[in-house]
């Protein structure tokens, strides 16, 4: 179990490394295979299952490494259209996984933005309460200087 602050760190570094291992293996072979380089293609076809089972061991929750290590043995034990079809899913989901992160953290601002506001709004309701005496004496005075000069020009 981690309970060091630092090593909640590195795990998630480790995490963010893994699934971008994976991300660039699986574009680098559909590159390849686009490119008819058989070569690199058959290479990254051993290669795609051991990153994403590293991957698989660095996820935070179960669910997420069962998901990545039924996916390389199916990358493994498929045929070339079969790991055809999974890389644009496999691609999706890695992009939704690391993105995640940003978005809450994106969320986090904007409520604590709103909560800026709001209290600032607050702060001038206050402020407008606690003037309004004032500001109707000097209102009144006002007033009474036109009065008083309308009545010297009569």
């Amino acid at each position: 179990m981690i309970t060091d602050v630092h090593d909640l760190k590195n795990g998630d570094q480790q995490w963010k490394s893994a699934v971008g291992d994976v991300e660039q293996a699986l574009i680098l072979y559909r590159k390849a295979k686009a490119d008819g380089d058989t070569d690199v293609k058959t290479k990254l076809e051993q290669e795609i299952p051991h990153r994403l089972r590293a991957a698989g061991d660095c996820a935070p929750d179960p669910e997420t490494r069962a998901k990545l290590c039924s996916g390389a043995d199916a990358f493994e034990k498929g045929d070339e259209k079969s790991r055809w079809e999974m890389i644009h899913p496999l691609l999706q989901g890695l992009a939704i996984l690391l993105a995640t992160p940003f978005a809450v953290a994106g969320v986090a601002i904007v409520a604590s933005g709103t909560i800026l506001y709001g209290s600032g709004k607050v702060l001038l309701g206050f402020g407008d309460l606690l003037t309004a005496g004032p500001v109707m004496r000097w209102k009144r005075r006002k007033a009474e200087a036109k009065a008083t000069k309308k009545e010297k020009l009569d």
